[in-house]
């Protein structure tokens, strides 16, 4: 089984053919088909745009604080507490249901699929109550604001944004000598400095020691949340350790809050994040089928990455122009999310409500923005490519042979053009009933693969 140029476009690079995308990938090539997308990306297309800010949403969360601060009641308390969790659910489903039907409808989902990467790359998790209703103000506007820009820039929009500084406990850690450190006899918090060195930046084997966590979660000390302020984030001198740090082998001597920034548009272009980056992405877009053709690639992008100071565009034009990301070869296995949108592009209008949508991920295990470590989702095969996945796989392409409710050859046509693999198209056509023929297409290896 093989992919043609027009598919790879559309399914590898993109989340899935979207009706007559095949044949305009086929008319323009692949490349530029991808190259258009890139050149034309919105920050926010308009049902994102739509959302409420997350300087909005932690006003309301003030409002509420200050109600629960004035309330003595125990029963009162409760109840405000209720209500704060079916509020952060609703804004929650809100959120993840118009980020659904873009997926579903976007005519760019080459960018689509990289604000996923980057989302994904800088995790935070809904599970955390706290973190819940902030979750696609995050992706919104630490992610989609820098998606084509410079790595910095994303790295400290996602350090500073409220969403990271609550799921990482950032907003606790306080400066052992700091004012507020030696009133409160409180000390660190090094989660955020850890993972932003080991997942964000550096990678575990960049070269960095368990001194330099430490080093660095004191430079950002003060770093926290205020309910009250423009982007939700707020500076405190007063839990700021203050002193000069020994962190990778330089001396920060920077005072406030400009000793962690510093530290951060370093990690930004060091040779291990360019590694670290390049080797992400590759393997995103390549996988290891051909480990020549993908070590070529991650050369490629880390020599970019290192060239342009962490610019991340020229990284995407690079994508599109290796042999790598073009092997005829199905390359990586889809994870659940990227499986139903793509059965859903090439669909058309269809509707699923949001509650249906968030539990069928939830039943296969990718509930969007419910990671389960600040590591993301897994982008390994194997995680996604188990007999467990692949029973709730067929369980539900038989309801979504029954939600499409499509010609079965336009169908086929909408998501895989003309190149259907014969193992694929006897299947079908033993099959009978139009149903079970669009089952065996959802199972196939030709949509299981990309």
């Amino acid at each position: 089984m093989t992919f043609n140029n027009a598919q790879i476009a559309c399914h590898r690079f993109g989340l899935g053919a979207r009706p007559d995308e095949i044949m305009l990938a086929t008319q323009m090539g692949g490349q530029l088909f991808l190259q258009s997308q890139l050149a034309h990306y919105q920050v926010q297309p308009e049902p994102i745009a739509s959302l409420p800010t997350s300087a909005e949403l932690m006003a309301e969360a003030a409002t509420i604080k200050l109600s629960l601060r004035q309330t003595t009641n125990k029963n009162a308390k409760q109840n405000i507490n209720k209500t704060a969790r079916k509020q952060a659910q609703a804004v929650y489903l809100q959120a993840i249901d118009i980020r659904h039907k873009l997926a579903i409808s976007s005519q760019q989902s080459f960018n689509e699929r990289l604000v996923y990467f980057w989302q994904n790359h800088f995790a935070v998790s809904a599970q955390k109550q706290s973190v819940r209703f902030l979750a696609a103000s995050f992706e919104n506007e630490a992610i989609r604001q820098n998606v084509m820009g410079r790595f910095a820039d994303m790295l400290i929009a996602s350090t500073q944004h409220p969403a990271m500084q609550l799921y990482l406990d950032n907003f606790r850690s306080i400066g052992p000598d700091s004012k507020l450190g030696k009133k409160q006899n409180k000390g660190l918090n090094e989660n955020l400095a850890r993972e932003i060195l080991e997942l964000h930046t550096l990678g575990v084997q960049g070269g960095y020691e368990q001194k330099d966590v430490i080093a660095f979660a004191n430079m950002l000390t003060g770093w926290g949340v205020d309910y009250q302020t423009v982007r939700g984030f707020r500076f405190n001198k007063n839990a700021h350790q203050g002193q000069p740090a020994e962190f990778l082998g330089k001396n920060y001597s920077q005072k406030g809050m400009r000793q962690a920034l510093a530290g951060l548009n370093h990690l930004a272009v060091h040779a291990s994040t360019a590694k670290h980056i390049a080797t992400k992405l590759a393997q995103h877009f390549a996988g290891t089928h051909n480990q020549q053709l993908t070590k070529s690639l991650v050369d490629e992008l880390e020599t970019s990455f290192n060239h342009t100071q962490g610019q991340l565009k020229p990284l995407y034009e690079i994508l599109i122009n290796h042999g790598a990301c073009w092997q005829a070869a199905p390359l990586r296995f889809r994870t659940p999310y990227e499986w139903i949108i793509a059965l859903l592009r090439a669909a058309g209008n269809v509707k699923i409500p949001a509650n249906a949508m968030l539990n069928l991920l939830k039943n296969m295990g990718q509930q969007t923005y419910f990671v389960s470590s600040p590591a993301g989702w897994p982008d390994e095969d194997n995680y996604w490519n188990s007999p467990a996945a692949m029973i709730q796989k067929w369980q539900n392409s038989k309801r979504f042979s029954q939600i499409v409710n499509k010609n079965v050859t336009q169908y086929v046509q909408n998501i895989l053009g003309e190149n259907i693999d014969q193992h694929t198209l006897l299947a079908m056509q033993k099959a009978g009933k139009k149903n079970t023929q669009l089952t065996m297409l959802f199972l196939s290896e030709q949509l299981q693969f990309r």
